[in-house]
């Protein structure tokens, strides 16, 4: 009747994860069964749940524990570049870290025109180049291909790095879809002073049809009050500089903005990127990357045109675009992770793009002058842009830090990077 018990309470837990918070720490009712009853208790403990289950039968009682584990449900991010294909580094691009393909064609990586695979000592990593374990070493030059004057400084070895999978785009929550008829144009709350436009939330979540943006030097101030918020919005329109800032954010606040068609013109918008010092400032402020999400659901490229014609927007937080082409491009400058299940990712044109992590399983991913980021993942890689060619590249592998990841990117209803599965019995 115990064990019964245990088993019993440990699948609500499992088949109800999305409501752990609620249900942790509870003693479940007494349960009957022909010849006993049993009660159970729900312990949070370290690495996952403790499930504590009495079972009695008359004046006997026994009692057993059975353990559930977090289960890891995030991809190992391991590498500064992982390729599902084939690698092409050129142009004096530097990374320090190493790089690991799942390719089996030759060359798998090819390095020219003097790029190097450095070490990177914070993390271990010796600057080596992973290929697939089914790859023969007496055919090590095919597979890896370097010309002279390039250098891997942690040689060639064998790895099989696990398939990474798409993410999960989330839709956008019930009460606040794309479709409805309500429309905000900032413009007619045009301050005369030229001081800012604010923007207030009447409920946690909102939703407009259109949201358009003109602040020539007047920017808007979106206030959180310290809270989760989200706003849904089928058209968003960004006009002439437009400057977004997230205020009175606190510990809480965050802003989940859901957008299905983007258009940015009559220069860049600035989105949680602070350009100017406030009053007592010598400096604008280190933008904040961990209080915005940004889900992009249209099928227009995001970011501009194509690879050479970008909104030149900056932008602080985290990226999150459904399966459209990203062009990061024209000066653009972002800082935070990126996320997307895209075939097609190009960084360049003098853009600045500090990224923690690139999360782009299906793309071919091109990083040319001004890409500055921990960690790649992508089907295909081109890194090209030395100083001949203007800002170098430059990739500099650091463990990601997976609180910054967004809940539900990856699958795990207990946070975005561990789910709970059945791991032994304790007693």
């Amino acid at each position: 009747i115990a064990r019964s018990g245990a088993d019993l309470v440990a699948q609500l837990v499992l088949e109800n994860e999305d409501q752990y918070d609620d249900i942790k720490g509870q003693t479940t009712e007494q349960v009957n069964f022909d010849e006993g009853y049993f009660t159970a208790e729900i312990e949070e403990i370290p690495s996952g749940v403790r499930i504590v289950s009495t079972g009695v039968v008359g004046s006997r009682k026994r009692t057993v524990s059975l353990i559930l584990e977090g289960v890891s449900t995030a991809p190992l991010i391991d590498h500064a570049v992982y390729a599902k294909g084939n690698i092409e580094i050129t142009e004096g691009v530097m990374i320090s870290g190493d790089i690991a393909t799942s390719s089996t064609s030759t060359p798998a990586v090819n390095m020219t025109g003097g790029a190097a695979i450095l070490p990177e000592s914070g993390s271990g990593h010796a600057g080596t180049v992973f290929v697939p374990t089914s790859a023969d070493e007496r055919l090590y030059d095919r597979y890896v291909q370097i010309e002279k004057g390039n250098e891997i400084s942690g040689g060639i070895k064998k790895k099989d790095v696990p398939d990474y999978n798409n993410i999960n785009f989330p839709d956008p929550p019930s009460g606040v879809e794309f479709g409805s008829s309500e429309n905000v144009y900032l413009q007619e709350l045009y301050d005369p002073s030229g001081g800012p436009v604010y923007f207030n939330f009447t409920s946690d979540k909102q939703h407009y049809k259109s949201f358009t943006a003109r602040g020539k030097q007047q920017p808007l101030i979106i206030d959180l009050e310290n809270k989760k918020r989200t706003l849904v919005i089928d058209e968003l329109t960004l006009e002439n500089d437009m400057s977004i800032i997230l205020e009175n954010v606190g510990d809480e606040g965050h802003l989940h903005l859901f957008v299905r068609k983007m258009t940015c013109s009559g220069g860049g918008p600035y989105i949680n990127y602070e350009v100017q010092a406030q009053p007592g400032q010598t400096s604008p402020p280190e933008p904040r990357t961990d209080i915005l999400t940004l889900y992009y659901s249209g099928s227009e490229p995001f970011g501009g045109i194509n690879q050479h014609s970008g909104w030149s927007f900056s932008f602080a937080g985290n990226l999150v675009v459904k399966d459209a082409p990203i062009f990061l491009t024209s000066s653009a400058k972002i800082k935070g992770n990126i996320f997307t299940n895209s075939t097609s990712v190009t960084f360049g044109g003098d853009s600045t793009v500090e990224a923690g992590l690139v999360y782009a399983p299906n793309a071919h991913l091109i990083v040319g002058n001004g890409g500055a980021t921990r960690s790649i993942v992508c089907n295909t890689f081109h890194g090209s842009g030395g100083p001949s060619g203007g800002k170098p590249l430059d990739i500099k592998f650091e463990p990601i830090d997976m609180d910054t990841i967004p809940d539900g990117i990856f699958e795990g209803a207990l946070g975005s990077s561990s789910s709970l599965a059945r791991s032994y019995w304790e007693r």
